[in-house]
């Protein structure tokens, strides 16, 4: 049995096209300030995010996630308000930033507890007032990091994008499909679809 331990509609819907599996969280503090740079703090929160969950499941392979965007090496959270999605945005125009997501996998009645990461880059277009303010009217940056979401109308803000396209919606599955083959020998694109997980 696979848990996801993350509410992440995104991150659901990503996992779901190729597994079965159930939602456990547990909810975590988060505290950015401790880590040194963007890549340690997203496998630092994941770690945290899956540690407890698959502590109370370690017969279960539990996969947990954390996803930020940097700008400069600074990390831009979920925004406040409107007000701070509205900076952010302008700060995010015309400018080239990463997404950074963590992930870790976990099965302890075996000792795995694994932890890694992925970097994709994007390219925002220019971006004035009027574009700015009619995405924040759609409301769609609430609870998005970096105060947008590219599944949806965030892909109009966006003029190009280096690397993997389901790490900046929030789960690098390609990558997260490599690690499951070589820590459990599962190959999602059969095994997963016969049903054997």
């Amino acid at each position: 049995m696979i848990i996801l331990a993350s509410n992440s509609k995104r991150r659901q819907d990503i996992l779901g096209r190729f597994v079965e599996y159930k939602v456990i969280t547990k909810d975590i503090k988060e505290n950015n300030s401790e880590y040194n740079s963007p890549n340690q703090l997203v496998m630092a929160l994941s770690f945290e995010k899956g540690i407890e969950v698959a502590r109370e499941n370690p017969e279960s392979i539990v996969l947990s996630a954390d996803t930020v965007v940097a700008l400069k090496g600074k990390v831009l959270g979920k925004p406040k308000d409107r007000k701070d999605a509205k900076k952010m945005l302008e700060n995010l125009s015309n400018t080239e930033h990463i997404v950074l997501t963590g992930y870790s996998i976990f099965k302890l009645d075996e000792n795995i507890k694994y932890t890694n990461y992925e970097i994709s880059k994007v390219k925002f277009r220019k971006l004035d007032d009027e574009i700015i303010n009619s995405y924040l009217n759609t409301k769609e940056y609430v609870d998005k990091a970096g105060s947008y979401g590219i599944q949806g109308y965030g892909a109009l803000l966006v003029e190009s994008i280096v690397g993997d396209y389901e790490n900046i919606v929030g789960l690098p599955i390609s990558k997260i499909a490599q690690d499951f083959k070589r820590l459990f020998n599962i190959n999602l694109l059969s095994e997963g679809l016969d049903g054997k997980i």
